[in-house]
């Protein structure tokens, strides 16, 4: 069972706000509701992983 948060949520926590954090927070539980208990099936790569850096890069610039 993961997190529920999406990669780029993850990738870009540690920069996040603490408002887009509380964002993040407040969708986790429909998220996990919409899943009706399945596994999340979002399996972290690092190829994922350096896509979402570089998607969050972009954005920051």
């Amino acid at each position: 069972m993961g997190c529920y948060r999406h990669i780029d949520e993850i990738v870009g926590w540690g920069k996040a706000t603490d408002e887009r954090k509380a964002q993040i927070w407040q969708n986790l539980e429909t998220r996990k509701a919409n899943m009706q208990g399945g596994e999340n099936s979002a399996i972290l790569s690092r190829d994922k992983w350096l896509a979402a850096e570089s998607r969050l890069e972009k954005v920051e610039q």
